[in-house]
């Protein structure tokens, strides 16, 4: 068997393949798995030749055809709580529907900017093509203490579902109508790019939109892992839940190494709402969530995502290989497209 670029010279056993890979995952956190045949199968830019995915960046949360660039972006789900921390706190979708669409115009406006700037031709040729854009969340898990519910319960998928949903819609329409605005991305057919993968699933009312008025880019979402940015931003990790409470962190800075003392920059906004730093009952940590609701939370973004999700299911430091090849099974078997 032979690709473009690789050959199959031997075959192997596959269950000496998989102890191999379960226990190095067990061991070193690597390798993670990518179900490539998913990820095909519902790649929006799988009808168009030039644009059919071949690999995805480091992270894996964005899937890219030869020479794709990643152009992300997150949008702070925390910041739109409103009445944080009280009894009457809820998720404003309105104003979400609305960033959403700045977003998508924002990303969409870095594409325009990079063109002429690409190191190579491919890459600026895959840009002009596609316009290939991917919108993100972090601070996830922030957003779900806000509200007073615990990450790992039938409320949180419910809520997360809901949100996902408004993003998803409202990302496609957006793209719809910067297409009316600005012309849809060069390859566009409104006869192929609904009928199959994840566009064939959108809601009728947004595919007959883009079959009229085009679509500007070829796809939209992912959900990055957003470490460095949710440094800066101050909140939870993509759609991690919160690691700890009060944990070190050490930086090697040349020959030397510093330690940094990290508290989670949730307690203070808690303690300026509430003025208390009592831990409420439902906030858990990341070694206290079972790794099967990992998986169904993964599931719910997932289903209203067009790229895929980089997200690290944490365990503890004794568990054994064999749960870890139970969890990649599982992730198989729950339509995931990766996991970590």
């Amino acid at each position: 068997y032979s690709t473009s670029h690789e050959t199959i010279r031997r075959e192997v056993r596959a269950r000496e393949l998989w102890g191999k890979i379960i226990q190095s995952a067990r061991d070193s956190a690597e390798p993670g798995l990518m179900f490539w045949d998913r990820m095909v199968e519902m790649s929006p830019s799988e009808c168009y030749p030039r644009l059919r995915v071949h690999s995805t960046n480091p992270c894996g949360e964005q899937i890219l055809e030869p020479g794709g660039a990643c152009v992300l972006g997150s949008l702070l789900l925390h910041q739109f709580v409103v009445d944080s921390f009280t009894p009457e706190a809820r998720f404003d979708h309105a104003l979400f529907r609305e960033m959403v669409g700045r977003a998508v115009r924002h990303l969409d406006n870095v594409v325009e900017m990079n063109l002429g700037r690409h190191g190579l031709a491919e890459q600026e040729e895959a840009a002009r093509l596609g316009r290939r854009i991917g919108l993100g969340i972090t601070g996830l898990a922030d957003m779900l203490t806000a509200l007073g519910i615990r990450y790992d319960s039938p409320q949180a998928i419910q809520i997360v579902d809901d949100v996902m949903r408004t993003k998803r819609q409202s990302e496609y329409l957006a793209s719809i109508d910067l297409a009316k605005e600005r012309g849809a991305f060069p390859l566009f057919d409104p006869e192929k790019h609904y009928e199959r993968g994840f566009c064939a699933l959108l809601e009728n009312d947004i595919k007959e939109l883009g079959k009229t008025h085009g679509q500007r880019n070829v796809a939209i979402s992912t959900v990055a892992p957003a470490g460095s940015l949710s440094v800066i931003a101050q909140c939870s990790s993509g759609i991690e839940p919160i690691f700890a409470l009060h944990y070190k962190r050490y930086v090697e800075l040349g020959t030397k190494r510093k330690e940094f003392s990290v508290r989670h920059q949730g307690l203070s906004r808690l303690a300026a709402a509430t003025g208390s730093e009592e831990i409420p009952w439902h906030w858990v940590t990341a070694h206290n969530i079972d790794y099967r609701f990992r998986i169904s939370l993964q599931g719910v973004i997932q289903k209203h995502t067009d790229a895929s999700i980089s997200s690290t299911i944490n365990l503890p430091r004794d568990i054994g290989s064999e749960i870890v090849g139970e969890i990649y099974l599982a992730a198989w078997k729950a339509g995931l497209k990766d996991v970590t």
